[in-house]
């Protein structure tokens, strides 16, 4: 097919298996819409198209699980909490704190890049090595290994037990185990790594700072740092709201969050949002 029907079709299937995943259409018209393309009516065709594949994805995926929504919505329950004004700064703040964590992840790249680098033209030695190096490191952190989606609640409800250490120990590992499969040829993206990655920073900013409501601390942390690397932030913090299960009234900071986070690596430097896009690519 062409390029440009191709390119639909991508898109449609992705649209199509996320609405199913997070059972929200919407949020997938959200990511075509911040996605890169092109500014003219005819984009609105493709949006289209893709709109419906979201709709029939979600209702297979709907009728299949016996008529249940996705396992995802409100994985986490933090406790509500009443939105007040120094809540929103403290969101920006936490944005801010996201892009130290998107750099590690960035750090990694770029190491493990040149270190597999002599391996690509050999991808059968390189993807095994790559598979054995994984398999260690899930042996000695087990959270490394899968999506995250699981231990997301573990690492949230057992906070206190984990510990402030063991819980950044816990995201810098992530971090260097989707660098790892990234660079050892594994298929995949860094979505869900890196919201695991912000419920272990969110758990421990609220270990921190106990005076921050946890819901604000997790909600905010999860969507700010795949925001500081993958250039869709209104579209993560609607998949962020879902997965959390936030209150109306507590989803601005999240939102500002995410938004600041973005601004921050892709806005202010031209240089910096080629380089994560392409890592996050």
């Amino acid at each position: 097919m062409d390029l440009e029907t191709t390119r639909t079709n991508v898109l449609s299937g992705v649209s199509g298996a996320y609405a199913g995943l997070f059972s929200s259409p919407f949020a997938m018209i959200l990511i075509l819409l911040e996605s890169n393309h092109k500014q003219n009516v005819i984009y609105y065709g493709t949006l289209l198209i893709a709109g419906m594949a979201a709709v029939i994805g979600f209702a297979v995926f709907y009728a299949f699980d016996g008529f249940n929504y996705s396992s995802l919505l409100g994985i986490l329950s933090p406790p509500e909490y009443n939105l007040q004004l120094w809540h929103l700064g403290a969101s920006v703040l936490l944005g801010v704190l996201a892009v130290p964590i998107a750099l590690f992840f960035v750090i990694f790249t770029r190491v493990l890049q040149r270190l597999t680098e002599p391996l690509n033209s050999k991808p059968i030695l390189r993807s095994t090595l790559g598979g054995f190096l994984l398999g260690l490191l899930a042996v000695v952190i087990p959270t490394t290994i899968g999506l995250g989606t699981t231990e997301m609640s573990i690492v949230t409800s057992q906070a206190a037990e984990i510990g402030l250490l063991l819980l950044i120990v816990f995201a810098l590992a992530k971090l260097l185990a989707l660098s790892g499969a990234l660079n050892f040829g594994f298929i995949g993206g860094p979505i869900f790594p890196m919201l695991f990655v912000g419920s272990c920073i969110g758990a421990a900013v609220s270990l921190i700072f106990p005076q921050i409501p946890v819901g604000l601390a997790l909600g905010c942390m999860i969507v700010a740092v795949p925001a500081a690397v993958v250039p869709i932030p209104i579209a993560l913090a609607a998949i962020g709201i879902i997965i959390i299960g936030l209150s109306p009234t507590n989803v601005l900071p999240v939102l500002i969050s995410a938004l600041v986070a973005y601004s921050v690596t892709h806005g202010r430097l031209g240089a910096g949002q080629e380089n994560l896009d392409e890592d996050a690519e």
